[in-house]
């Protein structure tokens, strides 16, 4: 497999874009192999969902997922190692937090079951958007829909 970029001066590769082009990459290895999505997904010991968003421009940076999809593929694990890390590297999503002192803003923890978590960062990056915007735009679609409620007096003296 081979990958020729031409980048001019000035041209700015997205997130969405460079993600898309790993998903390429790994789609036309998957058809040139014959396999279907389900198949791959279910060879690499994943769901087709999770297959359907590496392809959309999800770039996973797990080493165990890439080996697994590397055998599925029946590709060397250097080969799509280093797809990811040319891809990847670009995308560094995780970044430190920030904090907003003084600001407004309330950091909110959640935990999640690790397959789903997995599931909606790989759809948002297939979208191009991070998973904090979403969140955020769900909670306020929420508290729209379903009011403001008046929070109840504590009984604790």
């Amino acid at each position: 497999m081979s990958i020729m970029l031409h980048v001019q001066d000035g041209l700015h590769l997205t997130r969405q874009a460079l993600g898309r082009l790993f998903g390429i990459c790994i789609e036309k290895t998957r058809e040139a192999g014959g396999r279907s999505v389900e198949e791959a997904a279910r060879l690499a010991g994943m769901a087709a969902s999770q297959w359907e968003a590496i392809e959309a421009g999800y770039v996973p940076a797990d080493s165990t997922q890439l080996r697994s999809m590397a055998s599925a593929l029946e590709l060397s694990f250097d080969k799509i190692a280093r797809l990811a890390m040319l891809f990847g590297d670009a995308l560094k999503e995780v970044r430190p937090i920030k904090k907003k002192e003084g600001t407004g803003i309330k950091r909110v923890n959640i935990n999640v079951e690790i397959n789903l978590h997995n599931a909606f960062k790989a759809a948002t990056a297939a979208q191009g958007v991070d998973m904090t915007t979403v969140l955020i735009e769900f909670i306020q679609e929420y508290v729209a829909r379903n009011g403001l409620a008046t929070p109840r007096k504590s009984r604790r003296a």
